[in-house]
């Protein structure tokens, strides 16, 4: 019955870190993955913006060169152009809304992750702090039983 209970008490302390520890890379795993997509969420949204950005000075020379014209049609075009330029603008500002969003949230979720492994980082050393405890009770309970067997 002895034995029973001593190695009880000194697996457990052992297997509440291993599981802390499993959790801590699990969290820095799921970390890692996430900072993997939002890299190339970022890189594929600047990329989106860099093509948009292309767009937009083709049509403004575009526009530019059509400007020497007087001719009605062209007008039309450059108007039609002057309107779509805009439209892309526009979706270039939402893009890189977007792309700041997702620097936001990614820094949220690095602040979150550190928190949650200082939080797990205490619990690991009140728990080997409290088995320590348990441990040196037990020990002095057992040396107390062996002077009272050895007394007998």
């Amino acid at each position: 019955m002895r034995n029973r209970s001593t190695s009880a008490n000194r697996n457990g302390p052992t297997d509440i870190v291993a599981k802390l520890e499993a959790q801590i890379g699990d969290l820095r795993r799921s970390l890692a993955n996430i900072e993997g997509e939002n890299s190339k969420l970022k890189s594929t949204m600047r990329e989106m913006v860099d093509d948009y950005t292309r767009q937009l000075e083709l049509r403004d020379e575009n526009i530019r060169r059509l400007e020497m014209n007087d001719s009605r049609a062209l007008r039309q075009e450059i108007d039609e152009l002057n309107h779509e330029n805009r439209t892309l603008k526009d979706r270039n500002g939402k893009l890189s809304r977007e792309l700041d969003m997702a620097h936001t949230d990614n820094e949220r979720l690095k602040r979150d992750l550190m928190a949650k492994d200082r939080q797990l980082d205490k619990t690991i050393a009140d728990q080997k702090n409290e088995w320590a405890e348990i441990y040196g009770n037990q020990k002095q309970a057992v040396d107390k039983l062996n002077r009272e067997i050895d007394m007998l």
